[in-house]
């Protein structure tokens, strides 16, 4: 445990990791690493979630054209 009562990660990176990273916490705005670390994983939980949507979307859009299909194929 660190100070304050603060818990503590480590994490091996390459120098290009690490430049890559300060890139992201710079763009992110964030504070900590333990803030940037954060946002990249509720950004790719939203991401998760747009990519489901996009497959119901999807799923949606060819259940209406089978309908149409259908449809067509009876008039």
């Amino acid at each position: 445990m660190a100070k304050n009562g603060r818990k503590r990660i480590v994490i091996e990176v390459d120098e290009q990791q690490y430049e890559e990273l300060k890139k992201l916490k710079q763009i992110y705005h964030s504070k900590s690493w333990a803030d940037l670390l954060i946002k990249c994983l509720d950004n790719s939980l939203i991401i998760a979630e747009i990519m489901a949507i996009h497959n119901d979307i999807r799923d949606l859009n060819k259940a209406v054209s089978e309908i149409s299909r259908l449809i067509r194929e009876k008039t």
